[in-house]
């Protein structure tokens, strides 16, 4: 599976600077924005599924399902005075990611 990297930072002037960083597939990921707070849902290849065979033999499996996220992070921005909201940006983003591929 391909994945593209998110990686959020703090401003460089933090008293404690931070980074972390996401591994998104290149597709299934679903979008929510609502005003300052944009939802990024995703699956991953962790999901458990587990059955049983008979009475006693529990069978375990890890997959992935695009259909039912595993993973969720909400973002909140300090405000959406500007020029575009943080879901028109990432929709930017994402656009001029697809034009550069052709």
């Amino acid at each position: 599976m391909t994945t593209r990297r998110l990686v959020l930072s703090s401003s460089a002037r933090a008293a404690q600077p931070w980074c972390t960083s996401y591994f998104l597939p290149l597709s299934n990921v679903q979008i929510k924005g609502d005003g300052a707070r944009l939802t990024v849902r995703w699956s991953d290849c962790g999901q458990k599924v587990s059955s049983t065979r008979g009475a006693f033999n529990e069978v375990i499996s890890y997959v992935y399902d695009a259909e039912r996220p595993n993973r969720c992070l909400s973002l909140g921005f300090g405000s959406v005075a500007g020029k575009y909201s943080p879901l028109e940006v990432y929709r930017d983003l994402e656009a001029k990611d697809v034009n550069r591929c052709q």
